[in-house]
């Protein structure tokens, strides 16, 4: 609601200490000075990654007691979907979003909406907890967009997801359910 919006910063309700923010349209994850990742906001398909789709309302750990070095949120869409993307039943646009993260083993991990398969799993459309991304290692960060994810390794940058555009850079225009590798074009 329009009360609900605010003309000024206020303070998040939590105590923990954070290095990185990353925000979509309605949801916002954090990665803590130890490590750990908290998440708050809009959880519709689950991009909170807490197992659950409740919304919070202040900042909650993720579902992992892992460790993480890196953590990205996709931004959802703006404006008509284009052909072939898969939105959640009753979803609106800016609400649909996913996260992933580097964890301190350098894999990925990510959870929230997956109707592309941008959150590396290919049998669900929604992820409630961090899943392993197969087919990385020695991962340095992550970037998401709207219904695709990148991550960045010591030897290449690696793309999975949604493609309509080209956004994964692999000189096909075909959604990708694995990550595959981004091809160079030197001038």
């Amino acid at each position: 609601a329009d009360s609900d919006n605010h003309g000024r910063p206020l303070l998040v309700a939590t105590t923990a200490q954070f290095r990185k923010l990353s925000l979509s349209a309605r949801s916002t994850c954090g990665l803590t000075v130890d490590n750990r990742i908290l998440c708050w906001g809009y959880n519709g398909v689950g991009q909170l990654g807490d197992g659950t789709t409740t919304q919070r309302n202040v900042p909650t750990p993720i579902a992992s007691d892992l460790k993480f070095t890196d953590v990205a949120v996709g931004s959802g869409f703006g404006g008509a979907p284009s052909p072939g993307l898969v939105l959640p039943t009753g979803a609106a646009q800016g609400g649909v979003a996913h996260a992933c993260a580097v964890s301190e083993a350098a894999n990925v991990f990510c959870w929230g909406w997956n109707g592309n398969s941008q959150a590396g799993d290919f049998y669900n459309s929604v992820v409630l907890t961090p899943t392993l991304v197969p087919g990385l290692s020695r991962a340095t960060g992550v970037a998401l967009g709207g219904a695709y994810s990148c991550a960045t390794t010591e030897t290449m940058i690696a793309c999975w997801g949604y493609n309509y555009y080209g956004q994964l850079g692999n000189g096909t225009y075909n959604d990708s359910p694995v990550p595959l590798p981004v091809n160079y074009a030197w001038p």
